[in-house]
């Protein structure tokens, strides 16, 4: 019987490998409380809250201020705020058949040049109103705007509008404006045509076989390139504007019957809670919507395809389209 316990009692561990195992147990829950602490600061100050030591954002002088009409006056006002911009292009003319005065602005560089001589200063220098028809057109402010949208203007995009900071904040993103005297508000005419690279086969991501084809930086060659690779009346494209200061285009892109609703729901509601001044890169919009910032393991798949854009959207995961920047973040859920 001694012998017994005597054998026994060798292979009983001694009281430090019991302290150390209580210490291996109890360790981690001590510190466990305490990363939660740590993780739960620094996800704060990722947050998609502003930077409490950014300065702060000053309202804009031309808030709550109308395009009245009057043309001197209005012409003066927008003068005054970006006429002292060196690429922003003043061509003042009259309509033809009256005595109306106009001014056409737009950015160079940012503007197709040829759509403002062909579709807006010929019509209006060249042909202008004919005679059956200017009495209607001076009759009233929305009979003029009535008469150039339908009659004269032979775009595709017009917006009438009849603020001016939203009008001078347009033009200055590469839209043309349109002026008239007499008439309330003023038009935005197109959109804008900046130079951009042809699309390639991305270097980041080649193939041996497969379709040649990557993402630009362009937002709206991006999404047609998603359109032609998934010609799927499902898929779903939701446009969002970003950025305080410097505002971009963003599209959040997902197929109707296949995403969950409440990923889709879950990220709309993250983008449109991000405060940033200027989301440079689709990195700046993943570091922003992503779970855990010192997670190990991917949150985000990237990539300059269209094609494995369009397989990720057909597994149920939403894409998020920058304007500026050819790299498509993929939720991994």
């Amino acid at each position: 019987m001694i012998l017994l316990w005597s054998t026994v009692l060798y292979y009983v561990p001694k009281w430090t490998v019991f302290a150390q195992a209580f210490l291996l147990l109890i360790i981690p829950l001590l510190l466990l409380p305490m990363f939660k602490m740590i993780r739960k600061s620094i996800n704060s100050s990722f947050s998609l809250k502003p930077d409490k030591y950014s300065p702060p954002r000053t309202e804009s002088p031309l808030k709550n201020i109308r395009l009245t009409g009057k043309y001197d006056t209005d012409l003066t006002a927008i003068r005054k705020v970006i006429g002292g911009q060196a690429d922003v292009r003043f061509r003042e003319i009259t309509i033809r058949g009256t005595r109306v005065r106009a001014v056409l602005l737009f950015v160079e560089g940012l503007t197709d040049i040829d759509l403002v001589v062909t579709q807006l200063l010929k019509p209006l220098m060249l042909h202008g109103i004919p005679e059956e028809h200017r009495t209607a057109f001076l009759h009233s402010s929305s009979a003029m705007k009535d008469y150039l949208t339908e009659q004269v203007m032979t775009v595709s995009e017009v917006q009438a509008v009849t603020e001016m900071e939203r009008f001078v904040e347009s033009v200055l993103f590469g839209k043309t404006g349109l002026v008239v005297e007499g008439m309330q508000g003023a038009f935005l005419i197109g959109a804008a045509k900046g130079k951009s690279r042809s699309i390639e086969d991305p270097i980041s991501e080649a193939l041996l076989r497969g379709p040649r084809v990557g993402f630009t930086e362009r937002l709206g060659d991006n999404t047609g390139l998603l359109r032609l690779h998934g010609q799927n009346e499902s898929l779903v494209m939701t446009k969002f504007e970003v950025g305080n200061r410097v505002k971009k285009d963003l599209v959040l892109a997902y197929m109707r019957d296949i995403a969950d609703s409440k990923l889709v729901e879950e990220v709309a509601s993250r983008i449109q809670r991000i405060e940033i001044d200027d989301p440079m890169e689709s990195g700046y919009i993943e570091q922003l919507i992503e779970d855990n910032v010192l997670s190990p393991f991917q949150q985000v798949q990237n990539t300059e395809r269209p094609d494995r854009v369009i397989a990720g959207l057909l597994e149920g995961r939403v894409a998020i389209l920058l304007d500026g920047t050819p790299f498509v973040p993929l939720s991994i859920e």
